[in-house]
Order: C-alpha cells, then structure tokens, then sequence
C-alpha cells in the first residue's frame, strides 16, 4: 500500500514545487535602463519571499485567476515603488526635501560609501544647506524583489553627479533600499550604497 502512495506524493511534491517557482518568478522583475519593466521575468538571485503552502488544501497549485491577480498587484506594486525611486531622485535635483519626506519613512537612514550611517532628517538638513547638490542621476538599471506583502528591495546602479561640500564628481552607485507599504503607499526605508 505505502508503494502505491508514492507517486501520488511525489505528484503533489512536484506540484508544490511548480507553485513556489511559479511565485518565486512572479515575485522577481528587473527593469531595463530606461526604467521599463518587462512583461516576463526571472528570478533576480536577491532575497525573495518566502511561499506558504495550506496543506490541508487539496490542490496546493493557485487556480490560474489567482495566478492572474497576484501577477497584477506585484506588478502594480513594483511600478508603485519604482515611481517612488524616480520621485525621490528627481526630488533630490530639486533639492524638494519635503517630497524627499513625503516619500520616505521618517525612521529611515542612509549609509554612504564612506560608511557613514545617517539619518534621514540630517541628510535632508545637508541637502537644504547645499551641502548635497545633485545635478543630475543617470540610472542603468533598477532591480525591484518582493520580499513580502509589504516589504521590498530595489537595487539600483546609476551615475550620480553631486556637488559635495563645494567639490564636484560623478558617482558610479550601486544602491540598495528597502521599501515599505504603509497605508497602501510604498515608501522609502533605509538605504546604503557602493561604488562599482
């Protein structure tokens, strides 16, 4: 009898499988330089989220209608947060540091290439001062994971031409942020960034 209940298990352990990698895609995009993002994707090799599965439900596979809605919101979601990665980069040229706010949490920090952990405000105080002036930013690409139903990371690498402290250079920046849904709005969490 245990004989003949193996492939039935082995059955519905390929098909909780086929789920995971199933979310675990769905859950990963990558945008192309021009911020774009592509209908397909795979899977980025940064953290995802984790899938649970009921077991006491006799078809672990999601029905196809809700392949389709979890697809829809996670890529609404995605261009929610890459909209707010723009603003806050264009916010940023503008020296806006009320929208800088508006778009961030107000516990976040920033870690800079020197290793520096600062806070939001105090970033936001050197910004109004002049002592950040960011001319312009130039992305090469923007990765964006969902690392739960309101959690993110976006990965970007980008050019940064900055004035700091009166000398002026470009940055190559690889940056990391977490994002967080709050409210239904995703907002900018901590962040740090590397030169590359």
């Amino acid at each position: 009898m245990k004989a003949s209940r193996l492939p039935r298990r082995l059955r519905r352990t390929a098909a909780m499988l086929a789920a995971v990698v199933a979310i675990v895609a769905a859950t990963s995009c990558s945008t192309d330089s021009e911020g774009t993002v592509p209908r397909s994707t795979t899977p980025s090799g940064t953290s995802t989220g984790r899938a649970s599965s009921d077991s006491a439900s006799p078809n672990p596979e999601p029905s196809p209608q809700g392949q389709t809605m979890i697809g829809a919101q996670t890529q609404a979601d995605r261009e929610a947060i890459i909209a707010n990665f723009r603003a806050r980069q264009q916010a940023m040229i503008d020296a806006d540091t009320g929208q800088l706010r508006a778009l961030s949490t107000p516990d976040s920090r920033a870690e800079h290439i020197t290793g520096y952990d600062q806070p939001r405000d105090e970033w936001f105080d050197q910004i109004e001062s002049g002592y950040f002036d960011y001319h312009s930013i130039d992305n090469h690409s923007i990765e964006v994971t969902l690392t739960g139903p309101s959690t993110a990371t976006l990965v970007s690498r980008s050019t940064i031409d900055v004035t700091i402290r009166g000398s002026r250079n470009s940055w190559r920046l690889e940056t990391t942020a977490e994002y967080i849904k709050q409210d239904g709005r995703w907002l900018s969490g901590n962040g740090s960034s590397r030169t590359y």
